[in-house]
């Protein structure tokens, strides 16, 4: 993998070209999450095209101290997530989204 063109914007990290291309072999980031719970992302989530030559990472700093930090649908692509509100967890289980095209 060639090393990315950064473009450093305050609060962001834009990339220059094609994520899909750019991103080929990029490992995946494991979120370790309390009570066991760890959601794996891929590039695919991790990243979006921001517009036909530059894309972004998906990730955005805490906007304040003690904010929840916030897990977007990128990320949660290809899974299925269940709450347990009474115990207060949450579970994690991948899935083959193209099987749901039907």
């Amino acid at each position: 993998m060639d090393i990315l063109q950064i473009i450093i914007i305050p609060g962001y990290c834009v990339s220059k070209g094609i994520a899909g291309q750019e991103l080929q072999g990029f490992p995946s980031m494991t979120f370790h999450l309390a009570n066991g719970a760890d959601l794996v992302v891929d590039a695919g989530g991790l990243f979006y095209q921001a517009d036909q030559n530059s894309f972004c990472l998906s990730i955005q700093p805490q906007v304040q101290p003690n904010f929840p930090s916030i897990i977007g649908i990128t990320a949660q692509q290809d899974y299925n997530v269940a709450f347990d509100l009474d115990e207060r967890n949450i579970y994690f289980q991948g899935i083959d989204c193209e099987v749901l095209d039907d």
